[in-house]
């Protein structure tokens, strides 16, 4: 569950501001699990907030992750820090009409057995919008405010 309070999010690690010009999904189209998925209004974008069980090695984890996908990891695997480490990687699949952006980060178990917060970023180029590259929306003010905002404890 997460508190709401003073127009942010708080759960029992992690807390963050809602991303502004996005829709909250109410049937997420994601892989089955606790999460929330935030939509652009022009449906292009979209944002991820994910709650898995994972293993210690979070390298291993986005490697998994995009073998799984079908994405090709684009660049390095880097390390992130949002009030605790974690690691990030840009993918894209096959056809180049989805681009991801992913941060994962380990945090103490919780009640369901979850131990990794999974944040990701899509670009969805087949549903058109005003974003030709991932690295404009990860700029973008909205997107970037957003993920400035999250702080993992």
């Amino acid at each position: 569950m997460l508190k709401i309070k003073n127009g942010k999010l708080y759960g029992t690690h992690l807390s963050f501001a809602l991303p502004k010009n996005f829709y909250l999904a109410l049937k997420r189209d994601i892989c089955e699990g606790n999460g929330l998925q935030f939509i652009s209004e022009d449906g292009a974008v979209e944002i991820e907030i994910l709650f898995e069980r994972g293993t210690e090695n979070l390298r291993e984890e986005l490697l998994t992750f995009g073998e799984d996908c079908n994405f090709s990891l684009k660049g390095e695997i880097v390390p992130v820090f949002r009030g605790r480490k974690g690691m990030a990687a840009l993918f894209v699949n096959q056809a180049k009409t989805e681009k991801y952006y992913e941060e994962r980060y380990l945090v103490p178990e919780n009640k369901n057995g979850e131990n990794m917060i999974c944040i990701g970023i899509s670009l969805l180029h087949w549903r058109g919008g005003k974003f030709r590259s991932l690295n404009e929306v990860l700029n973008a003010r909205e997107v970037s405010d957003f993920l400035n905002g999250i702080h993992l404890k």
